[in-house]
């Protein structure tokens, strides 16, 4: 075991982000908000942005191939929501996993589907997980990390993106994080995860926090 003294001299690598400060190769950005607030299209975004180069909400992004898995809304919804995206709206692959069984916390079949995108497709640069609680069952904090441990490991060369509504809408047109409007086991998938931001609306505008 090594004495502190000897790691000081050391150099590590600086993070390499696919969107600073958003999204790190390697790491689990978990964005959640309330519904209605935007997350899909923001994430559409995002997707848009990296597969082509471009800025995005001003930052730089290093191009590169990403995969968006959607969970909850069917293709034919989703699609007549994407084609309101601005030009170049492509370049990105998705997958509409409505129908797929699948729990990223224990070994099932589900796992080898995913795997295949990687093997056919890959290696993904960005991958975004929508939504969150379409792709565990329960809430300890060992499914946390297990949950989290799959996705990296399905694609180790990507940033991930993980989409997660909180659960209540309120009562107030108050943005701050009240504790009954956030979904159940929410602080661990919080803790756990390298980056977080909430998606919020305190007036005419949508804020992106970083909490």
């Amino acid at each position: 075991m090594p004495l502190i003294d000897d790691l000081f001299p050391k150099k590590y690598p600086l993070p390499t982000f696919i969107c600073a400060p958003f999204v790190a190769r390697g790491g689990v950005t978990l964005l959640h908000g309330k519904k209605s607030l935007g997350k899909s299209p923001f994430s559409w975004e995002l997707a848009r942005c990296v597969a082509n180069g471009l800025p995005f909400l001003g930052s730089a992004t290093s191009k590169g191939k990403v995969l968006f898995l959607e969970k909850d809304t069917p293709e034919q919804l989703s699609m007549s929501r994407l084609h309101d995206l601005p030009e170049p709206k492509g370049g990105w692959y998705v997958e509409f996993l409505t129908q797929l069984s699948v729990d990223l916390a224990v070994i099932n079949p589900g796992l080898a589907t995913l795997r295949g995108y990687e093997e056919r497709w890959g290696p993904f640069d960005l991958v975004i997980w929508n939504p969150l609680m379409r792709w565990y069952r329960g809430d300890t904090r060992e499914v946390v990390a297990r949950v989290y441990d799959t996705m990296t490991h399905l694609f180790p060369q990507a940033g991930h993106l993980v989409v997660s509504h909180d659960r209540k809408e309120g009562r107030t047109k108050d943005a701050r994080m009240i504790d009954s409007e956030e979904h159940s086991g929410f602080q661990e998938w919080s803790n756990l995860a390298q980056n977080v931001f909430r998606l919020v609306r305190p007036g005419e505008y949508r804020e992106l926090r970083h909490t």
